[in-house]
């Protein structure tokens, strides 16, 4: 699908903004599967890494009823005796999942697709051997295939690449009975907000594991109980509508909580170096944002790498070197998103320089060029591009605009309500 952006229409206006929180959501389906009872998870969504959480929540013998907007999560009681998971695009699902699978002392055959199979998965594998989980499959050989059970257990874990994996062992440990509490360090981690996320999740479920620095201590109980989970609005998803309405617009998101635990709410603090004009409302809640001023920020992103499009959309306008850290953590994504915003916003006129574990982008205050941008098949630049082309002189073509699905299926129509003036194109 091709999208057409008319840069002479930028989003203004409020909107109720409701598309909710894959992170949370998906975290909320692996514990569910995992607790004493039946869960409801309320305003779950529709992107298409949800929709996969629940077929997983399937293939691993739970119920899933759907409910308008209403998720009733009936877990599984007896042991399968083969389990088939596809992970499809949801690097999330593949590294928490798994753990949770391994639970079980049957076979299980871990299948996604092409770009996710290509990323590393190593030190998901060395830490699931620590716990005893043996792999049929060699390093480099898809499907993943493993048998359980997985035990419980002091362990180092190596969380330099990613921490969702971290977040499968602390809930697959949750559920497992044990006299004493069990301690996991984490060797060099990143994305520690996300830890945070998932122990908050779990408290939910009756569990209060605690993080200690780098250290994750899971208390002795190992029985997780039904509870009913409310997903809140998604930081990461509206970071491309703020930055759209910090170049270029004035728009207010109704719902989206300010005091949230998500790592992605940090753009606000980006936002505020930019220059751009915030209101942030804790009773409603919502979020306000327009264009005032447009400086060079410097902005360490490495525990919210999911900002950075978003981020360089911002940084594209301001006129000058915005200095983005923590760019190492775009090299695993959907694309290789350090060379992929190199590569789309020099179609903009915006040089973007990577040196060690920096972005350094040029930004100009002047108009960007118009053009067609490729998304390389990932959904955040694709939205993030269409933040940008609301500077620029004229159209911009958004080609395999469809991607967006993946997180934020809304995203055109969202702006549309907005005021933007956009138009499809049809396919490819």
């Amino acid at each position: 699908m091709i999208i057409q952006l008319n840069s002479s229409h930028p989003p203004h206006g409020t909107l109720f903004f409701k598309r909710p929180s894959k992170s949370i959501a998906q975290r909320a389906l692996a514990c569910a599967v995992l607790a004493e009872g039946n869960s409801q998870i309320i305003g779950a969504g529709n992107s298409s890494d949800v929709l996969t959480a629940i077929n997983i929540c399937r293939s691993l013998g739970s119920k899933v009823h759907i409910e308008e907007d209403k998720l009733i999560v009936e877990p599984n009681k007896n042991e399968l005796l083969y389990q088939q998971l596809n992970c499809r695009e949801s690097g999330l699902c593949l590294r928490m999942f798994s753990p949770i699978a391994a639970l079980s002392s049957s076979k299980t055959s871990i299948f996604c697709d092409r770009t996710l199979a290509a990323r590393p998965h190593n030190f998901l594998q060395i830490m699931m051997s620590d716990c005893g989980v043996q792999f049929l499959s060699k390093d480099d050989q898809w499907p993943l295939e493993f048998k359980g059970p997985l035990h419980r257990k002091h362990i180092e874990v190596d969380a330099s690449i990613s921490s969702q994996h971290v977040t499968g062992l602390i809930f697959a440990f949750s559920s497992i009975e044990s006299q004493t509490e069990t301690r996991i360090l984490l060797i060099d981690p990143v994305s520690i907000p996300y830890i945070d996320l998932s122990l908050d999740i779990l408290k939910n479920f009756g569990i209060h594991a605690v993080r200690n620095g780098t250290e994750i201590i899971i208390p002795a109980s190992g029985k997780m109980l039904a509870n009913v989970i409310e997903v809140e609005s998604d930081w990461s998803s509206a970071s491309c509508l703020l930055a759209a309405a910090a170049i270029s617009g004035n728009v207010k998101l109704m719902g989206l909580k300010a005091l949230s635990k998500q790592a992605d709410a940090a753009i606000l603090q980006a936002l505020e170096v930019f220059g751009a004009g915030i209101e942030i409302d804790t009773i409603i809640p919502a979020v306000r944002v327009f264009k005032k001023e447009c400086k060079p920020i410097e902005f360490d992103a490495s525990d919210c790498p999911d900002l950075f499009p978003a981020l360089v959309a911002m940084c594209s306008v301001a006129n000058g070197k915005s200095t983005l850290h923590g760019a190492n953590r775009l090299l695993h994504k959907e694309s290789n998103r350090a060379l992929t915003l190199q590569q789309e916003f020099l179609k903009f006129g915006v040089k973007i320089l990577i040196s060690d574990n920096t972005l350094e982008v040029y930004g100009n205050e002047n108009l960007l060029n118009p053009g067609i941008i490729d998304t390389h098949q990932d959904h955040r630049i694709a939205m993030a591009c269409s933040a940008a082309a609301f500077r620029s002189k004229g159209q911009v073509e958004i080609q395999h605009a469809e991607v967006v699905d993946k997180s934020y299926p809304e995203f055109f129509p969202d702006l549309q309500l907005l005021g933007a003036d956009i138009r499809s194109l049809g396919g490819l």
